[in-house]
């Protein structure tokens, strides 16, 4: 017996290893990724500015009426640049029907060639393009006349230049990495005699340690990273100015006798917006200046700005020692800085919460006892995980998949309800298979509902992975729906099987949980990984994820005996409960609403729009996480407290209204009062901020303590809570099922605009008021 319990505790040492590790390893992995796409960012910005130098040659002279293959003095222009920059392999000029015209690189020997060039793209008026190999990473930019695009420049560099520099910066962590780990399986096993419930307490103490410790040290090399990646773009622009003025000197004139300098430099500014500061110094005074003010005032160095200079070439007629001077801002090189780290403390959050789950998965296991409690207590934590992760998955393409579905129907040439309409199929179907598999669960237990549900997301996932055609995408959202319903039904009737009804509360709040801390963590990873592993690669690992899900489910998840299962629902009362004007009114005012919100505004209409304002995939899915992280807050609130002191009214109406005010907020992104605000996009994310959270916590304030405050009804005295609280949760699926429908109409209306969503708002402050009147008439009949 005493060798069975130590294998028990080294097995379940070395899960708590196994999750402290791969945690660790999550947070290394897209960190790493985050930083090599912002320094690819940071190279490409390089690049344009550098191609630029010869662009407007080239266009100067197009501009004139001459053909691009007249063009002379090319390798004169480009050596010079190449030379400077050892990271540049070479320039090309390109016809779209000559071919290569052009040249200048850094070769070898004689006859080695220059790395191969991508086939030619028309781009865009004012655009590049950047065209990536195995080896090179190209940036292509127009060359027009004044008409039409008639060429391309295309500048190349080795792939490995914006890889090096992450690379350097993260192999130190490694062995860092591998300390902590070291450190934490020290801990493991050093303790593997303590009682299993200090040893979990502790080991969460102690990981969380690790986990900070292991994010600093990322953030530190962050920062020294994004800080290098703008000073270089700044040096860049610096150069490519310095080019542009030295074509005045190289003609013999002096700079103050070009009378369109000014202009010249005031249009450099408009084009590199992050510069603060353009001027030509000679001798320390500002001879030419952005400012005009501060023309002719000696240039003094601002400890608020990157500073670099540039020397400009000598004329005859000059004296002194003359620079470019470009200066840009600190807060611009901070602010790169920080929107990297917000994705970087996005991933915190979503880690720490992947880790904490199944933390409470190896401690659950472990639970034994001599009576039922500890054991049902056990389970209970054990069974949480299993949500946390079907939610995950189904969350890890909410970023994209609005979007994703709305390409699939243009490109089908489907109307623009369609879209709206995949979203109510997947929450019909959602829908359809609760009452089924809540009599499922009754007589033959949770777990086929659980590895079933789990199979069935899993084959819709492989489907969206393998095709975007549309048919493919309703028949993959259907089946998610279905295998997502049937995981929700396993769990609760897993939990509320073994919970007792003095915990009726507390069970529900496990679930909440859950739910919404898949949510985090899925909108978190699954709009950073996408970056990564493109949309195909998200819903691969979400396959994989399922089938391990359910491989989980049948040979690991504990079973339940009959005399646990808990009886099916007796439905011959059913239509007295929806007969109740109690019931009714709390399913009607409160219930479906509440779920109409979440499916229509926050899975649906949120990413659609935030996207339609060029949010990228990470910001979309880091706003719509405040949302769960918003019912998150509420629910640990409400979790605190004993079920008889919580007034479940009060909670509801506070709900609704903080639901309006929140959509309210959002609303007001869509109007006139941030039209012209200064920097608007980081207004509108704050305000959407503001409202997704408020949302969230009003949501947190209605999901669990509804529950309750049906069950309390006087017609569940009479047919029993357990019939009220499944046909209520059967009758709320209508608002998950209207939501995109209902929205998706109030948007076409309103022309896909933030502000439509005052509607909503108008109609849940309507609602509430309602609900209150309602529950006063009611205390005072009492």
């Amino acid at each position: 017996m005493g060798r069975m319990a130590g294998r028990g505790r080294i097995l379940n040492g070395l899960a708590m290893l196994a999750v402290a590790s791969f945690s660790l390893l999550l947070l290394l992995y897209v960190a790493f990724g985050e930083a090599e796409r912002a320094s690819t960012e940071f190279q490409v910005t390089k690049l344009v500015a550098q191609g630029q130098i010869i662009q407007n040659k080239v266009e100067e002279y197009l501009r004139s009426g001459q053909s691009l293959g007249q063009f002379a003095g090319f390798r004169s222009i480009a050596q010079p640049l190449l030379d400077s920059d050892p990271t540049l392999t070479s320039m090309v000029v390109r016809d779209p029907a000559a071919g290569t015209l052009f040249e200048a690189g850094k070769v070898a020997g004689e006859s080695a060639p220059l790395p191969p060039l991508p086939p030619f793209l028309p781009s865009s008026p004012g655009g590049y393009q950047v065209h990536r190999d195995a080896a090179h990473m190209h940036v292509i930019l127009p060359l027009r006349n004044k008409f039409e695009t008639v060429g391309s420049l295309v500048v190349t560099v080795p792939a490995t230049t914006a890889t090096e520099p992450v690379r350097a910066a993260f192999l130190p962590l490694l062995p860092w990495f591998a300390a902590l780990c070291l450190i934490l399986a020290v801990f493991i096993f050093g303790t593997n005699r303590w009682p299993q419930k200090r040893q979990t307490r502790w080991y969460r103490a102690v990981f969380a340690g690790a986990f900070l410790m292991a994010s600093v040290a990322v953030v530190w090399g962050l920062v020294g990273l994004y800080s290098d990646g703008a000073r270089i773009k700044a040096r860049a622009l610096a150069d490519s100015l310095d080019a542009r003025l030295n074509e005045v000197i190289d003609m013999g004139l002096s700079i103050d006798d070009f009378s369109d300098i000014h202009l010249a430099m005031a249009e450099y500014r408009d084009l590199n917006p992050d510069i603060g500061a353009v001027a030509v110094v000679d001798d320390g005074v500002a001879i030419l200046h952005t400012d005009r003010a501060a023309q002719g005032r000696p240039w003094v160095n601002d400890r608020l700005s990157f500073e670099f200079s540039s020397p400009l070439h000598q004329s005859r007629q000059d004296t002194g020692h003359m620079v470019v001077m470009v200066a840009m801002p600190s807060d611009v090189v901070y602010w790169a800085v920080a929107r990297n780290v917000k994705n970087f403390a996005a991933l915190f959050v979503a880690t720490g919460l992947v880790a904490l789950v199944f933390l409470t998965l190896t401690g659950g296991r472990s639970q034994t006892g001599a009576d039922d409690a500890p054991v049902a207590d056990g389970r209970l934590e054990t069974i949480g995980p299993v949500l946390f992760v079907g939610v995950f998955v189904d969350n890890l393409s909410a970023s994209f998949l609005p979007q994703l579905v709305s390409d699939s129907a243009h490109a089908a040439s489907m109307p623009s309800l369609a879209v709206s309409g995949v979203f109510l199929l997947y929450f019909l179907a959602f829908s359809l298979s609760v009452l089924p598999a809540e009599s499922f669960a009754a007589r033959r237990g949770p777990k086929p509902l659980i590895w079933g549900g789990g199979v069935l997301v899993a084959l819709g996932s492989v489907l969206l992975a393998v095709s975007h055609g549309f048919p493919l995408v309703v028949l993959a959202r259907v089946l998610s729906g279905c295998g997502q319903g049937l995981l929700l039904i396993g769990v609760q009737a897993y939990i509320f099987s073994l919970a007792s009804p003095e915990k009726r509360t507390q069970g529900n709040s496990i679930i909440v949980f859950n739910f919404n801390g898949g949510m985090i963590a899925g909108m978190a990873i699954g709009s950073l990984l996408v970056l990564y592993v493109d949309e195909t690669g998200v819903f691969f690992l979400a396959t994989a994820l399922m089938a391990l899900l359910a491989l989980y489910a049948v040979l690991a998840l504990p079973g339940l005996n009959k005399a646990a299962l808990r009886p099916a629902a007796d439905t011959s009362n059913l239509w007295r409960v929806l007969a109740d004007r109690r019931f009714l009114e709390c399913i009607l005012l409160v219930g479906i609403p509440s779920k109409a919100l979440l499916s229509g505004v926050v899975i649906f209409a949120m990413p659609l729009l935030l996207g339609k304002l060029k949010y990228s995939h990470e910001d979309i899915g880091q706003l719509i996480m405040f949302y769960a992280g918003g019912v998150m807050v509420a629910n640990a609130m409400i979790a605190r407290m004993f079920d008889h002191h919580i007034n479940t009214g009060q909670l509801l109406t506070r709900g609704m209204i903080l639901s309006a005010a929140g959509l309210a907020i959002i609303g007001l992104v869509g109007g006139d009062i941030v039209a012209d605000v200064p920097n608007k996009p980081l207004v509108v994310a704050g305000l959407v901020l503001v409202g997704v959270s408020m949302l969230g916590v009003a949501h947190g304030f209605i999901n669990a303590p509804v529950v309750t405050h049906v069950t309390a009804l006087p017609i569940a005295a009479a047919v029993g809570s357990g019939p009220v609280a499944t046909l209520y949760r059967m009758v709320e699926r209508v608002g998950h099922v209207a939501g995109p429908v209902l929205i998706g109409q109030i948007l076409l209306v309103g022309h896909y605009d933030l502000q439509m969503m005052l509607v909503p708002a108008a109609a849940m402050m309507i609602l509430a008021v309602a609900f209150r009147l309602s529950l006063t008439r009611r205390t005072r009949a009492a």
